[in-house]
C-alpha cells in the first residue's frame, strides 16, 4: 500500500517537472522579456533530451496518472493558442479536442477529469501569480477573467479533482511548489555565477 502511494506521488512529481520543463522550453523568449526563472538557463538546449527521460520514469512507474497530466497540461496549453494554427496544420482548439478524446478514451473518465481540473487549478494559479507581467501577453486568465474570479475558479477545480483523486490534487498543489522553489533557487545561483 505505501510503496503504491510512493510510487504514485514519485510519478506524479516527475510528470510534473517534465511539465514545467516542457512549458520553459516553450515560453523561453517571453519569460527572458519578463526576467523570470527559466530551465533553460540550467540546461540550455540539452533540455529535451531530459524532458523525454523524465516523462518515460514517470511513464514506467505511473503510465496513467502521467497521461493524464500530460494530455490534460497539453489540452490546456493548446486552448491557450485556440485560433493559432499548429505545426500539424490544425488550429489549437482542433489539438485540445483530440487530446481530451484521447484522454477520455485511453484512461478513463475519473483519471483524466482529475487530472484535467487539476492542471487547470495550476494554471488559474500561476496565471494569478504572473498577473503583474500579465502585459507581455494576451493569454492570462487573471487579466481575461480579474484576479478574484480567476482565483476563485482555480479553487474550484482544486476541489473538484481533490473529490475525484484527493492523493492527485494534493501531491500535484504540493510538487507544483517544490518545482519553482528549486528551480528559483538554481536560476538565481546560475544567474550569479555567470556574472563572475
Amino acid at each position: 500500500m505505501l510503496l503504491t502511494i510512493f510510487k504514485k506521488i514519485t510519478s506524479i512529481f516527475l510528470t510534473g517537472l517534465t511539465i514545467k520543463m516542457m512549458d520553459d522550453f516553450l515560453d523561453k523568449d517571453l519569460d527572458g522579456l519578463t526576467k523570470e526563472n527559466n530551465m533553460i538557463v540550467l540546461l540550455g538546449s540539452g533540455i529535451i533530451p531530459y524532458i523525454l527521460v523524465l516523462f518515460s520514469i514517470a511513464c514506467a512507474i505511473d503510465s496513467k496518472i502521467s497521461a493524464g497530466l500530460f494530455l490534460s497540461s497539453y489540452c490546456l496549453g493548446m486552448a491557450n493558442d485556440f485560433t493559432a494554427k499548429m505545426p500539424s496544420g490544425l488550429y489549437g482548439y482542433h489539438e485540445s479536442v483530440l487530446s481530451l478524446i484521447l484522454g477520455f478514451s485511453l484512461l478513463g473518465i475519473k483519471t483524466m477529469a482529475s487530472s484535467l481540473f487539476v492542471m487547470a487549478a495550476v494554471q488559474l494559479w500561476d496565471d494569478y501569480v504572473d498577473f503583474d507581467n500579465a502585459y507581455f501577453t494576451k493569454k492570462n486568465w487573471a487579466v481575461i477573467l480579474g484576479k478574484g474570479e480567476c482565483l476563485i475558479l482555480g479553487g474550484i477545480f482544486f476541489l473538484c479533482s481533490f473529490y475525484l483523486n484527493m492523493l492527485l490534487a494534493i501531491t500535484v498543489a504540493i510538487s507544483t511548489y517544490i518545482i519553482v522553489y528549486i528551480i528559483n533557487i538554481l536560476s538565481t545561483c546560475t544567474r550569479k555565477n555567470q556574472n563572475y
